[in-house]
């Protein structure tokens, strides 16, 4: 038996687990289906932390976050947490940002998939640790560009047309001469 030498109640754990799920760099249909304040972790600041989740058929639910720093004395910091906001005001076709982020929840919208390369950390022993690369939102799109899409979707395009024309084309009846 091992003692745990702190509890928690469960209540007040993010149990949702940050996805380590590698997804290939593309484009992809996403929806944000969460949207919360938090403090910064130098606790001068606040940041919006969004959660996208990808809607097509290859990664589906797959969720990757987005943290904006709305509240930050570094200005660059908010700049770009704002332009980043603009391009989902756009992507959503919005003629400004929300003032309310839940008027950004379960609306379509594309979302570009990169992968960044973790860095390099030392653990407690000192020993320098390889970081692991994980997937970010590069960029947002409005969910009517087809044409931006990726060869991740493009074969599942191409695996669903002979299903659609099937379902277009008249079938002949086997008795027909």
């Amino acid at each position: 038996m091992v003692a745990i030498p702190k509890t928690f109640n469960i209540d007040d754990l993010d149990l949702s687990g940050g996805s380590l799920v590698h997804i290939p760099d593309g484009t992809y249909p996403a929806i944000c289906i969460n949207s919360e304040i938090k403090q910064t972790s130098s606790g001068n600041g606040q940041m919006i932390v969004f959660t996208f989740a990808i809607t097509g058929l290859q990664h589906n639910g797959a969720q990757l976050i987005e943290r904006l720093n709305v509240v930050n004395p570094n200005e660059t910091a908010m700049k770009i947490a704002y332009q980043t906001l603009g391009k989902i005001a756009k992507a959503l076709n919005m003629q400004q940002t929300p003032s309310d982020t839940t008027m950004i929840h379960n609306k379509p919208l594309m979302i570009d998939v990169k992968t960044e390369q973790g860095a390099e950390w030392t653990d407690k022993n000192g020993v320098v640790r390889e970081g692991k690369a994980k997937s970010v939102i590069a960029d947002y799109k409005p969910a009517q560009q087809v044409g931006a899409m990726s060869q991740q979707q493009a074969p599942e395009q191409q695996a669903l047309q002979p299903v659609a024309q099937a379902a277009n084309t008249p079938q002949k009846s086997p008795f027909a001469l």
